[in-house]
């Protein structure tokens, strides 16, 4: 869904920077209208995935924005952000929804990874930071990794594919990922890129597992890196 919502944003805003001169004058800055499309993806973006704190972090936000533009509200800036904070807590208590958080900076935690235990730093969504993860499946089959605005970088070392592969999947807008797999693994890519890059070193002649990475890569750079 993320590379939709982005994707239709981009052509937004490539039509209002090509067309600014004959739309109606609306009194915003081509850098102002760059950050209104960006918050708007990523509200988007967290209530199509019903994420709670991403879509009132970027909905707050884009209420600031637009309300020092227009004035719906006769407020300032930290009593919206205290007004969303509580709002977010309500909600929070009231729904208890099954992924309500976004981190934005370092936290280590243990989290079940295919039913086995995992350390990670930060949750497998990331935004505006950056995050470490761990590995240590002893029955590893597939994983996820969405980061936005940010880096993540994930080693593999210590997991144990079961069966002959296994998959991870990519989500990455204006991202840095690398990922650090054993130098026994054959790793194949399968990318949908837009302005991206993927830099990996040649594959093993002789492997033992397969790790298939799928990636959706938008204003990003994918890293492989062998480690012993």
């Amino acid at each position: 869904m993320k590379k939709y919502v982005l994707g239709i944003g981009l052509l937004v805003l490539s039509g209002l920077v090509l067309f600014q001169n004959y739309l109606p004058q609306f009194d915003f800055s081509i850098w102002k209208m760059v950050w209104l499309v960006v918050l708007a993806a990523g509200l988007v973006n967290g209530l199509v995935r019903r994420r709670l704190y991403d879509s009132f972090f970027f909905g707050t936000w884009l209420f600031i924005l637009l309300n020092k533009q227009y004035h719906f509200l006769a407020v300032d800036p930290k009593t919206v952000i205290v007004g969303a904070i509580l709002a977010c807590l309500g909600c929070h208590i009231l729904f208890k929804p099954k992924r309500g958080n976004i981190r934005f900076l370092g936290d280590f935690k243990s989290v079940a990874s295919g039913g086995k235990k995992a350390m990670v730093e930060d949750e497998d969504s990331v935004a505006f930071g950056s995050s470490t993860r761990y590995i240590h499946d002893t029955s590893f089959v597939r994983d996820t990794v969405d980061v936005a605005f940010g880096s993540a970088t994930i080693y593999f070392d210590n997991a144990v594919i079961a069966g002959e592969e296994a998959t991870f999947v990519i989500d990455a807008a204006f991202s840095t990922v690398r990922l650090y797999v054993p130098d026994t693994w054959l790793v194949q890519v399968k990318a949908d890129k837009a302005f991206s890059s993927i830099q990996q070193v040649s594959p093993p002649t002789v492997f033992d597992k397969k790790l298939l990475v799928e990636a959706d890569l938008a204003f990003s750079t994918l890293e492989i890196i062998s480690s012993s």
